[in-house]
């Protein structure tokens, strides 16, 4: 009761003052006009049809990209939706060379849902990148995967006498909890909230190949906000399984966990995962 009370305050007031919310607006508003002219063409469309070469045909005059930009911010704000935007197209991506190596389901939502998205990241990258480096995520960091794999082998040439383990979970995206992102977000970044819920606060269908399917839980592999969404639900594990283990460094990248250390405090600290991860219904 006391988080849907939140939640309900948070969605009427979003913004703790007049200045926040105009800064908000400054800087996404900002995002959404460098954007919206340099859309890559040729992307796959959502739903609907509507593809990037739309949007930048009426972004071409400059009466057409004040209306996008100001459609923009009322989606990015909670105030404008429609029975499309939650909405997403699913493609079957082989992870391997065959079938057999499995497929990952990756969504295509709508396009709109897509620059929107994009915008908010970009406006609030450094916010983004400071909250997920208290647990040593670097999904958002500058050149992320390089920097982890740089930590990890300096760590790992200063101590050469210890191991390194990675993980890995099956859908990853697909299974974190919507309740914890919320939560997240409520505590780290409540102006995200009423776009993470015109996007997730409800069961939204899924079209791949001729059916339709409903996403109630986790994220969609595709979408804009994706790898914040995955990065938030499983931050607070990961910071009480760091605490747990002062001997293991921990390196984050998007899903993937690397553990370093003494092989036993390592071994320890993985046993400590993997339960941790069975107990919230994901598959290590």
């Amino acid at each position: 009761p006391e988080e849907e009370t939140a939640l309900a305050a948070t969605l009427a007031a979003p913004f703790s003052n007049d200045a926040e919310r105009e800064q908000f607006v400054a800087d996404v508003s900002a995002e959404l006009t460098k954007l919206l002219p340099t859309l890559p063409k040729g992307v796959g469309a959502g739903p609907t049809g509507l593809r990037f070469e739309h949007l930048q045909a009426v972004a071409s005059t400059p009466a057409g990209l004040s209306a996008l930009v100001a459609l923009g911010l009322r989606i990015a704000q909670g105030e404008w939706t429609s029975a499309a935007l939650p909405t997403a197209r699913l493609a079957a991506l082989r992870k391997g060379e065959t079938d057999a190596d499995g497929l990952r389901p990756v969504a295509c939502g709508e396009v709109l849902r897509r620059v929107v998205g994009r915008a908010i990241l970009r406006a609030h990258k450094e916010a983004i990148v400071n909250l997920l480096l208290k647990t040593n995520q670097f999904a958002f960091s500058a050149d992320g995967a390089l920097a982890a794999f740089n930590a990890i082998r300096h760590h790992l040439s200063l101590h050469p006498e210890h191991v390194c383990v990675a993980t890995d979970k099956g859908s990853a995206f697909q299974r974190v909890s919507r309740a914890e992102m919320r939560r997240q977000l409520l505590a780290e970044m409540p102006t995200f909230l009423p776009y993470f819920e015109l996007l997730y606060g409800e069961a939204a269908s899924l079209f791949y190949e001729g059916r339709e399917l409903e996403s109630r839980h986790g994220c969609q592999q595709g979408c804009a906000w994706g790898t914040l969404l995955y990065a938030l639900a499983d931050r607070r594990r990961m910071a009480d399984l760091i605490a747990a283990h002062p001997a293991v460094v921990f390196v984050q990248f998007v899903d993937d966990i690397f553990m370093l250390g003494e092989p036993a405090a390592v071994a320890a600290a993985f046993a400590d995962w993997e339960a941790a991860t069975l107990a919230a219904g994901e598959q290590p």
